[in-house]
C-alpha cells in the first residue's frame, strides 16, 4: 500500500490578487421575544504563550447562542468552542481583545483580554537542516529547470536564509500541525503575506511565494517533491526571490520565499 503525500503551493506578486469566497449561516431563535433579561459574560482575561491553548468561559442568560469577534483576529487562534466557551491557541505574540455578543440581543456584549507571549510547544520534528536546504534549493537555481506546465527557468542567483521568514514558515507549520490541515490560509484566516508582516518582514518589494507539504521525512525528500511539481518548482526557481526560510513541525513543511532591496 502506497501512502500518497500531499503538496500545495501558492505565490503572490504585486500584480496578482486572489480572492476566496465563503458562506455564513446565521440563525436566530424566534422563541425569545423578551430581550430585557438577556445577559452574557466572559471569564477573566488570561495570559498564555504562543502554541499553548487557553479557554475563556462564557456565561449567558436568555440567549441560546452567542458570536465572537477578536481584535486583531490574525494570530489569535481564538474560536467558539461549544455553547459556553472560547478557545484560543495563538500563533503569534500580542494582545487580543475577545468580545462575545448575545445572539438574542446584540447590544449585550462582554470582553476579555488575551495576552500572548513568545514561546514554543513540544512538538516532534520541529527543526530543519538549514545548510542542506540552501544547498538543495540553490543547486536547482544554479542549473536552471524545466518546471513542466510552469515553463522553463533559466539559471538564476542563489537565495540566502532569513530567520524572520523561517519564523513565519514555522508559524504556519505549527498551525497546520495543531489544527490538522494542509493549505495556505491559516486557521485564523491569515495569508502567507499576513504571516510575514506579523513577524516584521517587509515583502512589499517583490511579494512572496509559499510551498507547503505534508509527509516527507527529510530535507532531500521535501525538495525533491517540490521540484517535481510545476507550481512548487516555479516558486523555487523564481528569480525574483533572494531570501528563503523553511520550517517543519511534525510532518508539515512550509517553505517561504521573498525578497528585500538591499
Amino acid at each position: 500500500m502506497i501512502k500518497k503525500t500531499v503538496i500545495v503551493t501558492t505565490v503572490m506578486f504585486l500584480m496578482l490578487f486572489t480572492a476566496c469566497g465563503g458562506m455564513n449561516n446565521l440563525w436566530k431563535n424566534p422563541g425569545n421575544k423578551n430581550n430585557t433579561d438577556v445577559s452574557i459574560s466572559i471569564s477573566q482575561s488570561m495570559t498564555i504563550r504562543v502554541g499553548e491553548s487557553g479557554i475563556l468561559r462564557v456565561t449567558r442568560r436568555n440567549t441560546d447562542d452567542f458570536t465572537i469577534s477578536v481584535n486583531p483576529a490574525i494570530g489569535s487562534g481564538c474560536s467558539k468552542s461549544g455553547n459556553n466557551a472560547v478557545t484560543c491557541t495563538p500563533t503569534a505574540p500580542g494582545t487580543y481583545i475577545v468580545t462575545v455578543t448575545a445572539s438574542a440581543d446584540t447590544l449585550k456584549k462582554a470582553s476579555a483580554t488575551v495576552t500572548v507571549s513568545e514561546g514554543t510547544i513540544d512538538v516532534p520534528g520541529a527543526s530543519v537542516n538549514k545548510t542542506l536546504l540552501l544547498q538543495l534549493v540553490n543547486s536547482h537555481r544554479a542549473a536552471g529547470r524545466n518546471c513542466g506546465s510552469s515553463g522553463y527557468f533559466e539559471p538564476t542567483t542563489p537565495v540566502t536564509w532569513n530567520d524572520t521568514i523561517e519564523l513565519a514558515a514555522y508559524d504556519h507549520s505549527l498551525d497546520m500541525f495543531i489544527n490538522n490541515f494542509l493549505g495556505h490560509t491559516g486557521s485564523d484566516g491569515s495569508s502567507p503575506g499576513d504571516r510575514l508582516t506579523r513577524r516584521g518582514y517587509d515583502w512589499s518589494w517583490r511579494g512572496w511565494g509559499e510551498n507547503a507539504y505534508w509527509g516527507p521525512r527529510t530535507e532531500a525528500e521535501v525538495i525533491a517533491g517540490w521540484i517535481d511539481s510545476p507550481g512548487h518548482c516555479a516558486n523555487i526557481m523564481n528569480p525574483f526571490w533572494n531570501e528563503m526560510g523553511v520550517a517543519k513541525v511534525g510532518a508539515y513543511w512550509t517553505q517561504v520565499f521573498s525578497a528585500r532591496l538591499f
